[in-house]
């Protein structure tokens, strides 16, 4: 009988088995997390996207186009199991008083948030405001945030919870550090 070293193929079965096991566990487990990274980068790509125009406005640029976001045209990377709209996804008036006439509206911890649905909307020259409110709802199955732009330019963050819009201000921060950065 002689002895040889190495493994034989039935134990290299069983280790690649078991990687495969604790590889289909692991995705199992960790997948969903993913996503919900993945939806706040998505609404990052879209903060960023905003405020890259709003500079432009700012700046004093007179080509309108320049001055333009579009939702269609934004250079944003495409993420799997997320759509990104303009339209409301549920009615999300959640019991908000408001006057806001002809215009959408949802309701953030209980404040009415009026806003136009439209996929495009320019900023005005050296100012860098809106002339009516908008929002981007960012969507997967496990999450729903909203970037909510006022006629200032500027945005918040909302995030879907319990069937009710709220506030995220530390999602806001982080937001804003990217800009800075970007």
């Amino acid at each position: 009988m002689r002895k040889t070293k190495g493994y034989s193929l039935v134990e290299i079965l069983v280790v690649v088995i078991i990687i495969t096991i604790a590889s289909t566990v692991a995705v199992i487990n960790f997948g969903p997390a993913i996503v919900g990274l993945n939806v706040d980068n998505v609404a990052a790509d879209m903060a960023v996207a905003t405020f890259l125009v709003k500079r432009e406005a700012r700046r004093g640029v007179s080509d309108s186009s320049k001055r333009t976001f579009s939702l269609k045209k934004a250079d944003i990377k495409p993420h799997n199991g997320i759509l990104i709209t303009t339209q409301a996804v549920n009615d999300s008036r959640g019991g908000c008083q408001s006057n806001c006439g002809q215009q959408s509206v949802i309701c953030i911890s209980g404040q009415p948030f009026c806003y136009n649905p439209t996929d495009t909307f320019t900023f005005e020259q050296y100012s860098g405001r809106l002339t009516e409110n908008h929002i981007i709802f960012i969507l997967s199955n496990k999450r729903r945030l909203a970037l909510l732009l006022n006629q200032n330019g500027d945005y918040d963050i909302a995030e879907l919870i319990n069937g009710q819009w709220r506030s995220r201000t530390d999602l806001q921060q982080l937001f804003k550090k990217i800009q800075t950065n970007g």
